[in-house]
């Protein structure tokens, strides 16, 4: 982590993929308890949502991501797409009805994948050549520590405040990822130290 943040022209986007991956794992160690507390859900209904939001991410991935790659530039993608799973996370909290809830998962997935293919797209982009192999591994260790955080804090939150505090919280990290990211990362300026690296 220390050497991560040694980074200056990856550490944003460090901490975008941080705070990104761990609002979204916020949702993912607690929205059973949501289901379960709202609607009743069995171990079984459980696991065909969570089969149902994993099928939905790995069909994105498969052919969203793959059609809009090349299509449009990776950080106007990821702008619109984690604004997109933001608001989708924090739309979970409304539904009284699982069937609208199940609504919500193709676009949570779709914006989802997009964000996170495009996001390490742009962190491998902006290293160097020589760097490729410790920034993935720098990335790796970033996302291992953002599924360590939720499990922790969203304990305390739910005991305290409930189980939707968690989902809100998550949202509202995601959000916080997404309003760094638009403010701070400049493409060029990752380019042009990318170049500078190489040369």
């Amino acid at each position: 982590m220390a050497r991560a943040w040694k980074l200056k022209n990856l550490r944003m986007l460090f901490t975008t993929l941080f705070l990104f991956s761990c609002g979204f794992g916020f949702f993912n160690s607690f929205f059973g308890f949501v289901l379960t507390e709202r609607f009743g859900f069995t171990e079984g209904e459980l696991g065909n949502y969570f089969a149902f939001v994993g099928a939905w991410i790995v069909l994105c991935q498969m052919i969203l991501v793959r059609r809009l790659s090349g299509k449009f530039p990776e950080h106007k993608l990821v702008r619109w797409s984690m604004l997109g799973t933001g608001i989708t996370v924090f739309l979970h909290l409304f539904p009284n009805d699982w069937r609208i809830m199940l609504l919500l998962v193709p676009f949570m997935a779709a914006s989802n994948a997009v964000t996170f293919s495009n996001l390490n797209g742009l962190i491998s982009r902006s290293a160097g050549a020589a760097q490729q192999g410790e920034v993935m591994g720098l990335s790796s260790s970033i996302l291992s520590l953002a599924q360590i955080v939720p499990p922790l804090a969203a304990g305390v939150m739910t005991a305290l405040f409930g189980t939707d505090a968690a989902i809100f919280f998550g949202a509202l990290t995601i959000l916080s990822g997404w309003a760094l990211f638009v403010l701070a990362y400049r493409p060029q300026t990752a380019a042009v130290a990318a170049e500078v690296r190489l040369s």
